[in-house]
């Protein structure tokens, strides 16, 4: 993508701060990707969170097809742990997806952060819940 492209598109998407500092702990970006086992060359995607219901991971991995088939050597860092935790492992392998997913269960703030600082996008999925 050309930078003017880069910025078109950015132009596009609303920044919404979470208040979270992500400041990595380790300055240096690769430690996070070497313990996460994630490659130089696969593109990371962070999204962490409560694994529940209304944060919307059910989502992003169903669109994972669509993004390896644009991007194969994307890996995704779904990261903390939650009601679904153990039920995010049945929907990757029927996906497909299974192979790309890290997944290290429930972690403290000091790697999630460097996770996240390690990752070229991150995201933030939700739901609408019932009541809104």
């Amino acid at each position: 993508m050309a930078r003017d492209e880069y910025y078109e598109h950015l132009a596009k998407v609303p920044l919404v701060a979470n208040g979270t500092d992500l400041m990595p702990a380790d300055p240096d970006r690769e430690a996070p990707r070497r313990r996460l086992g994630v490659g130089p060359d696969e593109p990371l995607i962070a999204a962490v969170g409560r694994l529940v219901y209304k944060k919307g991971f059910r989502s992003l991995l169903d669109a994972m097809p669509a993004i390896l088939d644009r991007h194969p050597t994307a890996r995704l860092f779904l990261g903390r742990g939650g009601e679904l935790a153990d039920e995010r492992a049945e929907p990757a392998r029927e996906l497909g997806v299974a192979e790309r997913l890290t997944f290290p269960g429930m972690l403290s703030l000091v790697p999630v952060r460097g996770g996240v600082a390690a990752a070229e996008l991150g995201v933030k999925p939700a739901r609408r819940g019932p009541g809104g």
